[in-house]
């Protein structure tokens, strides 16, 4: 929840102390915000890289991927994010319990190189990066295809199935960030500048590439969604099971229960019988 987003009240109240630095310089400065939407588009650039490796250089796929590897590419992800996110932290500060814009430590000049290094590397590679990924396993599987026409195996309908997944994938990254990281480029080199209502429709269009990315994922990844339906399932299990117990215990500590032990002594039963009523 930062300023002017969720909450339409641009300038915050805080603390005149420390805590309120701290949350002028992180949270204020949409810092945070950022820096998990920018890991978000350097995270499908991984997944591009990945399926790449997973069709065109299978022999090499387990190596490249590896679980100490993938812990590298995950830390590799966010320490760059946080890296090229650096300069947020000086645009806000505290002052006198208000969040204010301050000016940062260089020039206007180096902000605007800065801005545009920023945007290069965090939006326009990984997004190259994933069409160039996505349009070479295009051109393999099509190749593939040709030189064997036969009927499609299930592996080959998998590949169509992954190639479609990439497109669609490469083409949400570049719709939902490419207006927000253009028109913010136009106005830090004083070529267009919009209303503030519009720059907020961009970045909160951006932010949301990572709530359609799972949806994407789940259509075309049969692991993908068996792991989580299998989430679901047990989330659930776990809901009815504690349900289940809730309701057993307020039964029980209910003053209507009767607990009714009739013990039948009939010589002809020739055994006690023992009746609980609920």
């Amino acid at each position: 929840m930062t300023p002017s987003y969720v909450l339409g009240q641009r300038y915050y109240y805080v603390d005149d102390n420390i805590a309120g630095e701290l949350f002028c310089r992180l949270i204020g400065s949409t810092y945070f915000l950022f820096v998990f939407g920018k890991g978000s588009t350097l995270t499908i650039m991984c997944l591009a890289i990945e399926r790449w490796f997973s069709v065109v250089k299978p022999v090499k796929y387990k190596y490249a991927f590896k679980r100490g590897r993938l812990l590298l590419y995950i830390a590799i992800i966010w320490a760059f994010s946080c890296f090229t996110q650096i300069n947020e932290l000086f645009i806000m500060k505290n002052s006198h319990g208000i969040c204010a814009r301050s000016s940062p430590p260089y020039s206007v000049k180096t902000e605007k190189i800065l801005t545009l290094l920023h945007i290069l590397a965090t939006f326009f590679v990984p997004s190259i990066v994933t069409w160039v990924t996505f349009a070479h396993v295009w051109f393999h599987v099509r190749s593939t295809m040709v030189h064997h026409r036969t009927r499609l195996s299930n592996y080959e309908r998998a590949k169509q199935k992954l190639i479609r997944m990439c497109a669609l994938t490469a083409l949400l990254l570049t719709v939902c960030w490419f207006p927000a990281e253009m028109f913010f480029i136009l106005k830090e080199f004083n070529v267009v500048t919009l209303s503030l209502s519009f720059y907020q429709f961009t970045d909160m269009l951006a932010m949301s590439n990572s709530c359609f990315n799972p949806w994407v994922y789940f259509i075309y990844n049969r692991e993908y969604r068996k792991a989580f339906l299998s989430l679901v399932t047990v989330k659930m299990r776990k809901q009815d099971n504690r349900t289940t117990a809730f309701n057993l215990l307020s039964t029980a500590k209910s003053p209507s229960v009767v607990l009714i032990r009739q013990v039948n002594m009939q010589p002809e039963l020739g055994s006690r019988e023992i009746n609980v009523y609920l």
